[in-house]
């Protein structure tokens, strides 16, 4: 029914912007993710004087490509930048370890590599009632 009203999905998600708390003040960031929760996590930064946009990476251009906010590089351009930390901007945890690994690989340090656990909001009203257990905060563990 959104799409047919024209609605998007990034109209109905919420990214608690507590994961900015976590980054050192001034910090140059590179986001990893060009989908509609890497359009969340850049408006963040844009709308917040503490930390620096640098740019958004992904390894599919082609296919993440549909961003308005921002254009997107190749993870592989990133030794030619000055960053801090990359943010790994995908929700679910195993998809952002296998991104991590391949950020690795191409010779990103891992202690700039960051990922923050987004839940929805019924999953978090969930854990508080205690109708699901708590989940340990996944934040820097990947």
């Amino acid at each position: 029914i959104n799409n047919l009203l024209g609605f998007r999905d990034s109209n109905m998600l919420r990214i608690n912007p507590d994961w900015m708390e976590q980054i050192p003040s001034q910090s140059r960031v590179v986001l990893y993710g060009g989908g509609e929760f890497g359009e969340k996590y850049y408006t963040h930064i844009i709308n917040n004087n503490n930390l620096c946009y640098v740019c958004t990476v992904d390894f599919e251009i082609e296919r993440q490509s549909k961003s308005t906010l921002f254009s997107l590089k190749s993870p592989h351009k990133l030794d030619e930048m000055v960053y801090d930390y990359i943010v790994i901007t995908i929700k679910n945890l195993n998809k952002a370890k296998s991104i991590k690994t391949q950020l690795m690989q191409i010779g990103v340090p891992e202690e700039k590599i960051l990922w923050f656990r987004q839940d929805d909001v019924f999953w978090k009203y969930a854990e508080a009632d205690g109708i699901v257990p708590e989940i340990e905060d996944e934040l820097k563990i990947i």
